[in-house]
């Protein structure tokens, strides 16, 4: 009975989201950055406010800490990963009573709860807990989503394998996506996970609207705002994003756009159209608004997010600064003249009840605006970037560590924010030739961090970061740039690259860890040491700075010598000095290893490490 109510619910939200949209009007309030802070600040006191209350018998939990709606598991989801993702620390009480609450609905996980909808975002908000002891739980709910995808590549209703439609679809590819990242997997990481990606692919593919660039609902069946904004971020999710520059304003966009992470022919044969990404912004354009449906601005905010950025434009309209004075626009406060709570309530079923609806808009602020401190941000492709390796990013933090944008004004916090993501080239900007940095560059303030204490960075990498040779998708010219050569290992010269007088100099003073199965780079940075710009022991670290490596990078005569007790055959190389030392041949300035360190591996070391070219006269 309940499955017949809440799929009638879902079609009632589509169509009233279909016909009901929120114009902003010329007489809207533009809230500043700091309406917006208090704002948000309210909306999670509200949240705190709903909870039921826990019962722990000898210090274990019971019962409660859930957040009561429709759907409790729902409620309490995306309660717990709204307060998680806007800063509140997993240490918090509330959020513990909440997740507490979730682990015991879901058991072991294999069987989900209830419904596509509650299992993935049950998922999400244990996922971003981030805890150790959930590795069971939600190994067993990430298998069961796989089991569970359709053979026409979608989730639908049930905790079974059935036909999917793209609302089902959307909660599908995001548990994944976040249930991934907690186990250190991609969706490019083995055989499975790339079949979960193909099948989706496939999916999105039939239920594009090549006519007006709409998702459909079904494949086929009538589009919606909603079932576009669920296709557009599942592509994201799936690192299925393609180039937006010159399409916005076009309703069906022609011309091919630049594939990010979509190869023209996928292994199964699917083709790849160029037109999904553009021609779902290009149909939101020629629709602007912002609706009262808070399913929809959520799913529009994560979208808009990963495939335009924080720069980006929905054609001419500032589609951040829009969105946020839409929900300022359509809050209700707890007092007129001092409001101390604040929440939203559109009425529909996902939106369901006060906290359902609060806990969407707090989401879409995290993913959308820059302005708030959050422990992960999605940074998109902007167009005007010059790095290598095209592609969204992700950053993201542990510990209660948040980030923030470095203003264009230290001193003022009200000053412009910086972008997160930057070119590397440019007026003042050198490198050498053996230098590469395929993802650009980041400029980001972390707060709070134990004074004088470090805190751990981490970039989850565009799947064009990883490539080799036989990889799908990957050609010779992706491997040239990748973090991995040609035969799947790492690179040599990994660093932490920071700006030194114009030039991009790595060092080894910042430790590094690349975990190739995870797609991540983690680094861990000193409040008040090397990486942190101010140079002072004061909570906070500043660290403008880019990953990538130099195959001649970091060389010293400790390294000449190291190298010719190996040649000299006093030493033994390990794998590591093969890494480290094998350089010679050098080709056209470039590094050709040969599988073993000899005389001429030797004296190309000795003369990196005192300043002479690599290549002598004559080679080496």
């Amino acid at each position: 009975m309940k499955a017949r109510i809440l799929k009638h619910a879902v079609t009632v939200t589509l169509t009233l989201c279909a016909t009901f949209m929120f114009a902003l009007s010329a007489f809207a309030t533009a809230p500043t950055n700091d309406d917006i802070k208090n704002m948000v600040t309210r909306g999670k006191a509200y949240l705190f406010s709903q909870q039921t209350p826990a019962v722990y018998t000898g210090g274990v939990y019971s019962s409660g800490g859930s957040w009561d709606s429709y759907n409790k598991v729902a409620a309490t989801g995306f309660a717990v990963a709204a307060l998680l993702d806007t800063g509140v620390p997993r240490t918090d009480q509330h959020i513990i009573d909440g997740v507490n609450y979730l682990r015991k609905m879901l058991g072991n996980g294999t069987d989900g709860y209830n419904d596509i909808y509650e299992t993935n975002i049950a998922l999400i908000a244990l996922a971003i807990y981030n805890d150790p002891a959930d590795l069971t739980l939600i190994t067993n709910m990430v298998s069961s989503m796989e089991a569970w995808q359709g053979n026409d590549g979608g989730w639908g209703y049930c905790l079974c394998k059935t036909s999917g439609d793209m609302s089902h679809t959307q909660f599908g590819v995001m548990g994944l996506w976040y249930g991934y990242r907690y186990l250190g997997k991609t969706f490019d990481s083995d055989t499975t996970t790339q079949a979960v990606k193909n099948k989706l692919f496939r999916y999105l593919q039939t239920s594009f609207v090549s006519s007006n660039g709409q998702f459909g609902y079904t494949p086929g069946s009538t589009s919606y705002a909603t079932s576009t904004s669920s296709g557009l971020w599942s592509l994201g999710m799936a690192g299925l994003v393609q180039d937006t520059s010159g399409t916005q304003a076009a309703a069906t966009p022609t011309g091919a756009a630049m594939a990010m992470g979509v190869p023209a022919t996928l292994p199964d044969g699917i083709t790849a159209n160029p037109n999904y990404t553009p021609g779902a912004i290009g149909w939101f354009n020629n629709n602007y608004s912002w609706n009262s449906d808070y399913y929809f601005l959520y799913g529009m905010a994560k979208a808009l997010t990963i495939a335009l950025g924080e720069n980006g434009k929905v054609g001419e309209h500032a589609w951040v600064e829009d969105l946020k004075t839409a929900v300022y626009n359509m809050r209700v406060d707890n007092d007129a003249t001092n409001p101390t709570l604040t929440h939203w309530n559109d009425g529909r079923w996902i939106g369901g009840g006060s906290s359902m609806g609060t806990s969407l808009v707090l989401l879409s602020l995290a993913f959308a605006d820059v302005n708030q401190p959050v422990p992960s941000r999605i940074l998109a492709q902007d167009t005007g970037l010059d790095n290598a390796i095209k592609g969204s990013v992700v950053i993201h933090t542990t510990g209660g560590v948040l980030i923030e944008p470095i203003r264009e004004n230290p001193n003022d916090p009200t000053s412009a924010a910086k972008p997160f993501r930057t070119s590397t080239t440019g007026a003042g900007m050198t490198q050498e030739t053996t230098t590469y940095l395929p993802v650009g560059a980041f400029q980001f303030k972390l707060k709070p961090v134990p004074v004088g204490g470090t805190a751990e960075f981490t970039v989850n990498l565009p799947a064009g970061a990883l490539c080799y040779r036989g990889k799908a998708g990957c050609s010779d010219a992706d491997i040239k740039t990748s973090f991995i050569d040609k035969n799947g290992n790492l690179k040599r010269g990994l660093d932490w690259f920071k700006l030194d007088n114009g030039k991009w100099k790595g060092n080894k003073k910042i430790p590094m860890v690349f975990d190739k199965v995870a797609g991540t780079i983690t680094v861990t940075l000193k409040d008040g040491g090397f990486g942190d710009t101010d140079g002072l022991a004061n909570g906070e670290i500043t660290d403008p700075a880019a990953p990538g490596y130099d195959q001649f990078g970091g060389l010293a005569l400790v390294d000449a010598l190291s190298s010719l007790k190996i040649a000299a055959g006093i030493d033994t190389a390990t794998a590591q000095n093969l890494l480290d030392f094998d350089l010679a041949p050098v080709v056209a300035g470039v590094p050709a290893p040969d599988g073993k360190i000899d005389l001429f591996d030797v004296l190309v070391i000795l003369r990196q490490a005192v300043g002479l070219s690599v290549t002598p006269t004559g080679g080496v």
